[in-house]
C-alpha cells in the first residue's frame, strides 16, 4: 500500500496549485450550484479544453490528476489568485468560477439544502455558516527554502505545534497548522545571528539556544521573550549536529532538557545539569558527580539523556552509565558497570543513547577485537533490574541512530551489502531498520530485504507543457521499504518515521512512515520530484508535527535531469487520520 492523495487528501499541487490562505470552505448550503456564481456553460467548455487530460471526467476519478469533483468551488476557485500550476493557459478568476460551477453542477449541487461553512453564493436554495477556514493537508511541501549545502543548514526539528530550522543568517520558526504550501518565509527570532553555527533544541513552544561560548538561552515562541544565559550552565561543545542525529551535550524528552558543562567552568564542579521548562521560568537541577577522583581539567561524562515521565536522568562516563532521580538529587544514583570487565561491556559513544521509563536503548560494542562495521549490537538496559536484551536482529549498523518513545523502539541493522542491498550501487545510504515495542523485546519487525518501490508516475512542467517523466536511472535506483538513515518516533510510540540524513541522495533518501507493520513512502504533493515521492532527509517529529527537509526538482529539459532545491517539509499528524 502506497500513501496517497486519496489516503491522506494530499493534493497533488505540482497539478492544481491552489491558493487556500484567506478561503472559506464550502459554499452556500449544499453547494448552490457551484457556489462561485460561475457559467455552466463556458465552465464546461473551459474545462473540456484544458482540464479533462489531466483531471479526466469529474465524479468519475479516471483520470492520472486528482479528480475536481473532490474540491468544493471556493478551493477551485482559489487556484485563480497565486500561483496558477504550470502547464495551463494564463486563466483568469472568472474562468475558474465557471470552472467551479461546472464541476458543482455535475457533482450534484444546484438545488441542496444544509449548512455549510463559507460565504459562497450560488443558484441553489441552501444557506451558508460562518467563515469557515481553509481545509490544509496533512503533508505540505512549503517555499522556505533550506538551501543546498548541508553546512547552510543545521536540520530542522519539530515541537509542539511548531518547527524550528536554521540557516547561516539566524533561526527561525513557523506554526504547521496555520502554515500552507504557500509561504515561502518563517519568523525569526530576536538576536538569532547569536546562535548560527551553535546548537539549539525545541521543547514544545519554546526552543533551547546555544551560543557560540556555550551558554544557554530559552526563547519562548509564545511571548516572544527571550531569557538571559541560564546560571551554572556552560556546556561542553557547541559545536554540535541536532540531537536527533548525532550524540552530543544536550537532549531533551518532555519538559526536560539534559546539559553537559566543562566542569571546571561552573561553580558546583557538577558536569550534568537538567533544565525543567515545565513552569513559567526555566528550573536548572545539578546533579551532583558520584566519583571523587576528578581530574580538574577533565570532562568525565559523553552522553547525557533525560526521561520526563520519571523524572530522571542519565550520563554515561567513568565506564558507565549513572541515573539520578531529579526529584532526590542527593540520593546516590544507580550505576551500571561498562567496563572491560563488566558483562555489559561496553557502550558505543558515537551513537547516542535514548531513555525512556526504565529502559535506556543505545549500542555496545563487543568485548573482544578487532572490531570492525558491523560489529555493534543495539541492547535495552533495564534499569529497574540491571539486566541487559540484545535484540536479535543484529548487529546493528555503526554510527546509525536509535529511537526510542512512548514504549517504542527502532534502530538499524547492518547488513552485507553484497548480500542484502538496495539496486543501483547506493546501498551505503540506507540503513536496513528495525522497530517494535519494547515488551516484545529481543524481538524485532525487520524490513524486507527483496520487496522494493514500484515508480511512481510523475507529472513534471517542460517548457510550459505537462508531460509525464520516468526516467530510466530512477527505475535501476528504487530503495526497498523501511530502509533510511535516520529514525523519529512520535512521543505517544504509534508512529514510526523514516528519512535521510543530511544531504538528499534523490535516488534513496524518502519520508516514510510505520504504525508498526511496514513502512510506505508518500507522493510528492506538488509532483516535483523525478521519483514520484517525497524525498526528505532530517526527520524529527512531536506528537502532533512531523518536519524534515524536503527535495523540490525543476527539470532541465532535457526529461531527465533537474536543478534541486530543498525545502522546508512538514506533516500535521492529527490530519493523517
Amino acid at each position: 500500500m502506497r500513501l496517497t492523495a486519496t489516503t491522506f487528501t494530499l493534493l497533488a499541487l505540482g497539478i492544481l496549485v491552489t491558493t487556500l490562505a484567506g478561503c472559506a470552505t464550502g459554499g452556500g448550503g449544499g453547494g448552490g450550484g457551484g457556489g462561485g456564481g460561475g457559467n455552466v456553460v463556458a465552465g464546461q467548455a473551459t474545462f473540456d479544453q484544458n482540464c479533462t487530460g489531466c483531471h479526466g471526467t469529474p465524479g468519475a476519478a479516471d483520470g492520472a490528476a486528482p479528480d475536481l469533483n473532490d474540491f468544493t468551488g471556493a478551493r477551485l476557485a482559489a487556484g485563480a489568485t497565486g500561483d496558477v500550476h504550470a502547464g495551463l493557459p494564463e486563466l483568469t478568476e472568472d474562468d475558474f468560477a465557471d470552472i467551479a460551477a461546472f464541476v458543482g453542477q455535475d457533482a450534484g449541487g444546484g438545488e441542496g439544502e444544509g449548512e455549510g461553512e463559507g460565504e459562497g453564493e450560488g443558484e441553489g436554495e441552501g444557506e451558508g455558516e460562518g467563515e469557515g477556514e481553509p481545509e490544509l493537508d496533512a503533508l505540505i511541501k512549503t517555499h522556505i527554502p533550506l538551501g543546498t549545502d548541508v553546512p547552510g543548514v543545521r536540520g530542522v526539528q519539530a515541537g509542539d505545534d511548531l518547527i524550528v530550522w536554521e540557516d547561516l543568517n539566524g533561526i527561525y520558526y513557523i506554526v504547521p497548522t496555520e502554515t500552507d504550501a504557500t509561504a515561502t518565509v518563517g519568523t525569526a527570532i530576536p538576536e538569532g545571528e547569536r546562535f548560527v553555527g551553535a546548537h539549539f533544541l525545541v521543547v514544545g513552544k519554546k526552543i533551547v539556544l546555544v551560543s557560540s561560548l556555550g551558554e544557554v538561552f530559552i526563547f519562548d515562541t509564545m511571548t516572544g521573550d527571550l531569557s538571559d544565559a541560564l546560571d551554572g550552565i556552560l556546556l561542553q561543545n557547541t559545536l554540535l549536529t541536532t540531537s536527533d542525529i548525532s550524540p552530543g551535550h544536550m537532549t531533551s524528552d518532555g519538559d526536560l532538557v539534559g546539559t553537559l558543562s566543562h566542569a571546571w567552568q561552573v561553580a558546583d564542579g557538577n558536569e550534568v545539569k537538567v533544565i525543567d521548562l515545565g513552569g513559567d521560568t526555566p528550573e536548572v537541577i545539578s546533579l551532583p558527580t558520584p566519583f571523587e577522583d576528578l581530574d580538574p581539567n577533565m570532562d568525565d561524562f559523553s552522553q547525557v539523556a533525560v526521561d520526563a515521565g520519571m523524572r530522571r536522568a542519565a550520563a554515561y562516563g567513568n565506564n558507565g552509565i549513572y541515573v539520578w532521580s531529579l526529584d532526590d538529587t542527593a540520593a546516590a544514583p544507580l550505576f551500571f558497570d561498562m567496563s572491560l570487565a563488566s558483562d555489559m561491556c561496553c557502550i558505543n559513544e558515537s551513537v547516542q543513547m535514548r531513555f525512556q521509563g526504565d529502559y535506556i536503548l543505545f549500542q555496545r560494542w563487543p568485548d573482544e577485537e578487532p572490531i570492525g562495521i558491523g560489529d555493534t549490537v543495539a541492547v535495552l538496559l533495564n534499569v529497574a533490574d540491571g539486566s541487559l536484551t540484545e535484540f536479535g536482529d543484529n548487529p546493528s549498523q555503526l554510527t546509525a541512530t536509535v529511537a526510542l518513545a512512548g514504549g517504542s523502539f527502532g534502530y538499524f541493522q547492518w547488513r552485507d551489502d553484497n548480500t542484502d542491498a538496495v539496486s543501483g550501487g547506493n546501498a551505503t545510504n540506507t540503513l536496513r531498520s528495525a522497530i517494535g515495542r519494547v515488551e516484545d523485546a529481543p524481538a524485532a519487525t525487520l524490513a524486507s530485504s527483496s520487496e522494493t518501490f514500484e515508480l511512481r508516475p510523475t507529472i513534471l512542467d517542460t517548457d510550459g507543457i505537462v508531460e509525464r517523466a520516468v526516467c530510466a536511472q530512477d527505475e535501476d535506483d528504487m530503495m526497498h521499504p523501511g530502509y533510511g538513515a535516520l529514525f523519529a518516533i512520535t512521543p505517544d510510540g504509534d508512529r514510526w518515521f523514516l528519512s535521510g540524513r543530511w544531504a538528499i541522495d534523490n535516488k534513496v533518501d524518502y519520508l516514510q512512515m510505520s504504525t508498526g507493520g511496514a513502512f510506505q513512502d508518500f507522493d510528492d504533493p506538488e509532483d516535483s520530484t523525478f521519483t514520484g515521492s517525497v524525498m526528505a532527509t532530517d526527520v524529527s517529529c512531536s506528537d502532533n508535527t512531523v518536519s524534515f527537509r524536503a527535495l523540490r526538482q525543476v527539470d532541465s529539459g532535457d526529461g531527465c535531469s533537474a536543478e534541486d532545491e530543498w525545502v522546508l517539509g512538514f506533516i500535521v499528524v492529527d490530519r493523517l487520520d
